[in-house]
Order: C-alpha cells, then sequence, then structure tokens
C-alpha cells in the first residue's frame, strides 16, 4: 500500500520569466515522490492542475504548464471546474489520471464551495488515500489542513473597503491549522497572535513563509525550503516555535503534543 503524500507550500512564483520558479525545489521533490512510483513501463510523471481559486485563469494555467510540462518534463493536464464543461466521469478520470494534484492559489472559500458543489472534495479524499502526491500553495496548501486563515473576505470587498480575516475548513488531511504567506503579508502575524493571546485555537498552527513547505509522506513530515533562509513556525499551547528544514523526517504526531 503507498504512503500518503501532501506538500503544502506558504507561498511563492511558478512562472519568473527566463530564470527558474522560486519554488523550484520544492516542486522538484514532489516530481521525484510521484517519480518513484510510477507503474512499470512509464517513466513520466502526469500533474493535474486545479485553478478554482483564481476562477480557473487561463494564464495561471499557462504558468503551470510552463514550469511543470515544460521545465521539469510531467505530462500535463488541468482541470477547469468553472470555465470548461466537465461531467463527473470526466473529473474523476482526470483525478485518476494524476500521479501529482497541484492545487493553485486564489480565494479559499469560493474554492472549497465549488469542490463541494461537485463532489470533488470527496474525489481528493480518495486520491489522497491511493498515494497520488496532493500539492499547492497558499489556498493551494490551505485545502489540505483542517482549516486556514484566508484573505476569502477580500475577495468579495469592494475596493479599498476593509475586510475581515477568516477560518476556511479544508479537506481535514493535515490534522493542523495553517497559514501561508507568513513572511509577506503582516496581518496573518498579527491575526495568528491575537488568536493564541485570546485562546482561539482549537488545535496548533502551521504557519509557512512563502518558498517554504512541509512534505508529509504517511505520519511522518519535514521542512522544505527553496530560497535561503526561509522558516516555518508552529503556534501552540501558548508558544511559537520555529521548525527547521532538515533531510529527515519526523514524526508528525510531534507537532501536535
Amino acid at each position: 500500500m503507498r504512503k500518503t503524500k501532501i506538500i503544502a507550500i506558504g507561498g511563492g512564483s511558478v512562472y519568473v520569466p527566463c530564470q527558474p520558479a522560486t519554488t523550484l525545489a520544492i516542486d522538484e521533490e514532489a516530481v521525484r515522490l510521484a517519480a518513484a512510483e510510477l507503474p512499470i513501463g512509464r517513466s513520466t510523471v502526469n500533474i493535474l492542475f486545479i485553478p478554482t481559486a483564481s476562477r480557473d485563469d487561463i494564464d495561471y494555467c499557462h504558468s503551470i504548464y510552463t514550469h511543470f510540462g515544460l521545465r521539469l518534463g510531467c505530462n500535463y493536464d488541468h482541470l477547469r471546474l468553472i470555465a470548461d464543461m466537465n461531467t463527473r466521469q470526466n473529473i474523476e478520470d482526470k483525478i485518476a489520471w494524476a500521479d501529482i494534484i497541484y492545487v493553485g492559489g486564489g480565494n479559499t472559500r469560493y474554492m472549497m464551495r465549488e469542490w463541494d458543489k461537485r463532489g470533488v472534495s470527496d474525489l481528493l479524499r480518495v486520491a489522497y488515500a491511493e498515494g497520488k502526491v496532493l500539492m499547492g500553495l497558499s489556498a493551494g496548501s490551505i485545502c489540505w489542513f483542517g482549516a486556514g486563515l484566508s484573505d476569502s473576505n477580500k475577495f468579495d470587498a469592494g475596493s479599498g473597503e476593509d475586510w475581515e480575516p477568516m477560518w476556511v475548513t479544508g479537506l481535514g488531511l493535515v490534522p493542523l491549522l495553517h497559514s501561508p504567506h507568513f513572511d509577506s503579508e503582516a496581518w496573518r502575524r498579527r491575526e495568528l497572535a491575537y488568536n493564541m493571546a485570546e485562546g482561539r485555537l482549537s488545535k496548533p498552527v502551521l504557519a509557512l513563509e512563502d518558498n517554504c513547505a512541509i512534505e508529509v509522506v504517511g505520519n511522518e513530515y519535514r521542512i522544505l525550503i527553496s530560497r535561503p533562509w526561509r522558516r516555518a513556525y508552529l503556534y501552540r499551547n501558548g508558544n511559537r516555535l520555529r521548525l527547521h528544514p532538515t533531510s529527515n523526517f519526523q514524526p508528525l504526531e510531534s507537532l501536535m503534543t
């Protein structure tokens, strides 16, 4: 039986003209994980991009294709739930085809609602149990956790209007809470500090800076970085702990206790 696999990235860019993606080292690890379990007779990894959070932005699809398809040599396809006419069978076939499922950033709340309406949430849980590599950044990292600190209200607010941070429920595959973009969006640090001081955190929170990721394989984890000095933090029991990148895996349970 294959181990479950998740790579959740705090943020970064897969498209930098004439330069490697800022998340390249992390993305290469995802391809390595998937390639190690390809069936006999197949040598190329299949990656499926799900851009629901960006409302199926076609330019985002082109960027992922350029990075994973052309640079990293994967077979590429995308699942545009809103823009394309997809039957239930078509959705199932695309997810079954994939070795890696990459979820893009954007409006997390909108994405989770659309997934639930179309049965994608359940299909992704099946893909997880089958040992496919599930990954993504921003909204595409929040979705794998119990819940994530999100700016989804910003997408509904008018230009210049105030908005409130919110927690969006994810698929619960990683039994922690989560915040991406911990270095590039200062409001996240303030919000987590306030929530911790007020005793409002129901579970430990994993906070990831851009170009930093958690790789969870089975019941073990490690922190990955693709740029120097990137950091991960764990908010737990009123304390903030620094998690360091390492080549060795640690028990995932150690983050909860």
